[in-house]
């Protein structure tokens, strides 16, 4: 390998690996007004209990640092939208969202609790040492993580966390045994190439399996927020901001 490739796969590397430290764990996002549903896309943390009550969530506190440390991570999506968080009104509103998708992540986890749904500290440990790998090494890891104003701390407990959500969803899932049939993902496919051109669109068999997992994840979200709805009917929420 001469210098200029090995340089390259170096720099694809490192691009990956501070990708996954987004992505290497699926989490359920649920905002007001509908349901965005990040699986696998999206280890988004809560860090160390810090600054102000910002709402509790059957007496339990979600603090200002939880909502800091996750806009902090969100930043490039929302600059990528073309959001301006240097803009009061803005960031108002977005750090509202922000609470409002954490207060929904903590009835399912309560709700996880009473189902006695857990990870085991091996769990935890593989997805760190998946981490780890992908990033090259712990330091590199540690590095990485400083970026998004985490700690080894906040990422050990996003990642239990994470866990959790997702074998929520992984066991919701399989007890509403949803299926997606052929048709759905014709129609599916249609809809999301309606008004491209021919010569520029992936025939639907290029992309059928990326397609079926798109429709069936839509149809876990709204299980996902129905659940939700449901435990926010009894639940005793107070959005202190």
């Amino acid at each position: 390998m001469d210098q200029e490739t090995a340089h390259s796969s170096e720099h694809r590397r490192r691009g990956s690996s501070t990708k996954m430290i987004l992505i290497i764990v699926a989490i359920v996002i649920i905002v007001v007004g509908g349901a965005f549903f990040a699986f696998k896309k999206g280890m988004l943390s809560l860090g160390e209990q810090k600054g102000k009550t910002v709402a509790t969530v059957n007496g339990e506190p979600i603090y200002q640092h939880d909502v800091d440390l996750r806009l902090n991570q969100l930043k490039p999506t929302y600059a990528a939208q073309g959001v301006n968080l240097d803009d009061q009104a803005t960031l108002t509103t977005v750090e509202k969202q922000i609470v409002d998708e954490i207060v929904n992540e903590d009835l399912i986890l309560q709700d996880a609790k009473t189902k006695n749904i857990s990870v085991t500290d091996a769990e935890v440990k593989d997805a760190m040492d998946q981490l780890v790998a992908s990033a090259g090494s712990q330091d590199a890891l540690d590095t990485q993580i400083k970026q998004f104003g985490m700690s080894s701390a906040d990422l050990q407990d996003t990642l239990q966390r994470n866990l959790i959500l997702q074998k929520y969803v992984d066991q919701l899932s399989a007890a509403q045994n949803i299926t997606v049939s052929e048709k759905e993902i014709s129609d599916a496919y249609d809809q999301m190439t309606q008004g491209q051109a021919a010569s520029t669109t992936p025939a639907l068999k290029d992309v059928h399996d990326q397609v079926e997992e798109q429709v069936k994840n839509q149809k876990i979200a709204a299980q996902v927020l129905a659940v939700v709805n449901q435990l926010k009917q009894t639940a005793k929420i107070n959005i202190l901001i």
